[in-house]
């Protein structure tokens, strides 16, 4: 709950507490209050019957979830801090009727707090200075040291960029936890004995860089973790190589051999290319790293749909991105015990 003029207004977390609970009613059933949610991307829609709704995502410091909007005083757009009334259906999930919006600058500190979603991003920044510290190929070190020093904007936006616009790591600080964690997924492979020509330092510089093309490719000052222009028109890898030549150009003598195999595991690491890659991974160290990659990814959705769906639900909503439902079913110490017949 947030407090504002005297009055409490539920957040997502409040509102999904109650559902979790079973407390819902026909609108507003949390301190019988209108809520308060931070606006992430939004598409303009069409019923059958040619009625217009927004399909959206709402988000507060704890994470996000879809949400149809059926009115609106103020236009929903990513950013937009909007109170709203709120109903819940076990069919169609949370929707929403905006009665009035601020963008995001006009908002005290103490709220952006508790809206905006945000990584540990100190934890990540040591995680990120033990990795870089390891690598003992002196070139490789050394590009990772000049790419995160504390000091150049390129580290600052590393640390504050989100991963992507939606489904994973879509919060304050997600490029930086992203990237570490697929390094420390790239280690932990390369302590498998069918992994062991890896290179080892190859494998943590290029988890470290391959996304370090989205510190252009997202706003974050916003908070809307929308595309940028830049990052429509070039995409993510393309701004990554870049990135990475430029870097390459500060370094006296820098081989081309780590070069080359940087880019190619940049522009290869989706793997396939009807998934965006450039070029399918063509060594076994950018294989790696585009498996590692999307497996961060794809638990993190999953972490996601548990947290998001209410308790006691057995399937998630449809995932678009999964192509599926997801099961969260009962575990065996969560069924009734079966009374022996006497």
């Amino acid at each position: 709950m947030v407090e504002i003029d005297g009055k409490r207004y539920p957040t997502l977390a409040d509102i999904r507490d109650a559902i979790s609970r079973g407390e819902t009613g026909p609108g507003n059933f949390v301190n019988n209050s209108p809520g308060i949610f931070l606006l992430g991307e939004t598409d303009l829609r069409t019923t059958s019957t040619g009625s217009e709704f927004y399909d959206s995502v709402v988000r507060d410091r704890t994470g996000e979830t879809r949400v149809k909007i059926w009115s609106w005083k103020e236009k929903p757009v990513a950013g937009l801090v909007v109170f709203a009334d709120y109903k819940h259906d076990s069919r169609y999930g949370l929707s929403l009727e905006i009665l009035g919006g601020k963008p995001l600058p006009s908002v005290s500190d103490d709220l952006l707090c508790e809206l905006v979603p945000s990584a540990d991003v100190e934890r990540e920044r040591k995680l990120l200075e033990e990795l870089v510290a390891a690598v003992s190929t002196e070139p490789l070190r050394k590009l990772l040291q000049v790419a995160f020093d504390p000091q150049s904007e390129i580290y600052d936006a590393y640390c504050k960029a989100p991963a992507a616009s939606s489904y994973h790591h879509v919060r304050i600080g997600g490029l930086i936890e992203h990237s570490v964690n697929v390094a420390k997924i790239c280690l932990k492979v390369c302590e498998l004995e069918f992994a062991s020509h890896a290179d080892r330092d190859l494998l943590v510089a290029g988890a470290l860089l391959h996304d370090i093309g989205k510190i252009w490719s997202y706003s974050y000052d916003d908070a809307s973790f929308s595309i940028t222009t830049k990052g429509a028109l070039e995409d993510h890898m393309a701004i990554g190589v870049k990135i990475l030549a430029g870097l390459v150009a500060r370094i006296e003598s820098f081989p081309n051999y780590y070069e080359e195999q940087l880019t190619h595991m940049i522009v290869s690491h989706h793997g396939m290319r009807e998934w965006g890659a450039t070029v399918v991974p063509k060594t076994l160290e950018a294989m790696i790293l585009h498996n590692c990659d999307r497996l961060d990814a794809k638990v993190e959705e999953f972490n996601q749909l548990i947290e998001q769906t209410p308790a006691g639900e057995e399937w998630s909503e449809y995932q678009r991105i999964l192509g599926t439902k997801v099961y969260l079913g009962r575990r065996p110490e969560d069924e009734p015990l079966q009374q022996e017949e006497a």
